[in-house]
């Protein structure tokens, strides 16, 4: 994933792309206008949601079963 070069993104579906590495999600954490992200059905870790920006309005983590409580 290059989401360095979509720093307007305010919104992120990733719900069911299982292929998506939790090291990859860690670029999330430079969308720092990203307001909306939908992570249901991933790999999302715990290291992962440590790095999300500050001003997230909407999280989806259905279904993560590598989120601790998921």
């Amino acid at each position: 994933i290059v989401l360095r070069s979509l720093s307007n993104l305010e919104k992120l579906n990733l719900a069911g792309c299982m292929q998506i590495t939790p090291e990859a999600l860690l670029e999330i954490g430079n969308l720092k206008k990203l307001n909306d992200l939908n992570l249901s059905s991933t790999q999302t870790n715990d290291q992962v949601l440590l790095e999300v920006p500050p001003n997230l309005v909407f999280l989806n983590l259905k279904n993560c079963q590598r989120v601790m409580g998921g």
